[in-house]
């Protein structure tokens, strides 16, 4: 909560107006006398006239509902949310060394994609979220442009899958960024994120883009697009050390204030999902507007109510 003027040059009359109330106070037949001045300072207090403090309070609330005092209160609403998932499709997904339920061995690909679309059942649904999806290879395709509705959204994830061999390009997550910042900017709404999902390598040389992951993050940044990350790796992770490909996901998620996991199970993949929408839904109530209540209007009421009363005591209407 925070207090504004709308027209603040007004409050330079409010010294004038306690001039005058203090040089008017000085005259004798404006006072009256108080009783038990004993217990007031010497000199001090002696007399006072409740016309003076009435008119006082009256002036200075006149000036300052003339420079139109509004209250600013911030607004705890969801708004309107646009996920953008850029999926890594490239050969090395298809690697099972992912643990799933049971200990059964999960193709990298199948472990993100299965527990992406639980994690979006509650989500995607809803009237207030946007999901797109962008394949990511060797090159950068927009697979779906963000839509509503889990059913919309399915059949493109279901329809994708790793690429049978790989690419001489290598993975390209760079211009899967790109393009996911692009996809995200179009659509009119102030929460934006990006979600990169992969197993980690960005090897293409040179990015489509021409542009490194530090990089983009950094106009990621500037358009307040939050990036999170999360490296499905299995068998290849073995939690020791964080590769380079991860230490570049985190500098990622570090500039744009996302979130960045590694998952060697299906369901730390699923618990991290779940923690980074999460986190947006925290940055969607954060994104609620603000309320204006002007309060010029009582303040007039009161000095009105206050000259009122000096007028009819003036004229001995009471």
């Amino acid at each position: 909560m925070m207090l504004i003027w709308l027209y603040p040059l007004v409050l330079i009359l409010v010294p004038l107006v306690l001039a005058a109330a203090w040089y008017r106070s000085r005259r004798a037949d404006r006072a009256v006398y108080v009783p038990a001045t004993h217990l007031f300072p010497p000199d001090v207090g002696r007399r006072i006239s409740w016309k003076a403090v009435a008119r006082l309070v009256g002036s200075v609330l006149a000036v300052t509902a003339a420079a139109a005092p509004v209250i600013v209160l911030p607004v705890s609403e969801l708004s309107p949310a646009v996920l953008v998932v850029v999926l890594d499709n490239s050969a090395s997904m298809a690697e099972a060394d992912v643990l799933g339920p049971e200990n059964q061995k999960l193709k990298r690909w199948d472990a993100a994609t299965n527990e992406l679309m639980k994690v979006l059942q509650s989500k995607a649904n809803g009237l207030d979220w946007r999901v797109g999806l962008v394949l990511c290879a060797d090159h950068a395709e927009l697979a779906c442009p963000p839509v509503q509705g889990l059913a919309n959204l399915e059949p493109f994830i279901r329809g994708a899958g790793p690429q049978q061999q790989s690419g001489v390009a290598g993975t390209d997550l760079s211009s899967g960024l790109v393009l996911a910042l692009e996809t995200a900017m179009a659509c009119e709404t102030k929460n934006r994120a990006i979600l990169l999902i992969s197993d980690g390598e960005n090897n293409a040389s040179p990015p489509e883009s021409g542009k490194t992951l530090q990089q983009l993050g950094q106009i990621a940044k500037a358009l307040e697009v939050p990036c999170h990350s999360l490296e499905v790796t299995g068998g290849a992770n073995t939690g020791e050390k964080p590769t380079t490909a991860f230490k570049n996901l985190m500098a990622l998620g570090q500039i744009t204030g996302g979130k960045t996991f590694q998952a060697r199970t299906s369901s730390n993949t699923q618990d991290h999902l779940h923690g980074i929408l999460a986190s947006i839904d925290i940055e969607r109530n954060q994104a609620g507007g603000r309320y204006r209540l002007p309060i010029n209007s009582m303040m007039a009421l009161v000095a009105s109510i206050l000259f009122t009363m000096c007028l009819i005591a003036h004229r001995n209407w009471v």
